[in-house]
């Protein structure tokens, strides 16, 4: 796994889906 490139996808990705855990 690349840092650069797979930091700047999974980042928004994690927060996403954490936001979307703790609203739900």
């Amino acid at each position: 796994m690349r840092a650069g490139t797979s930091n700047t996808i999974v980042k928004p990705v994690v927060l996403m889906v954490y936001l979307n855990l703790k609203i739900a």
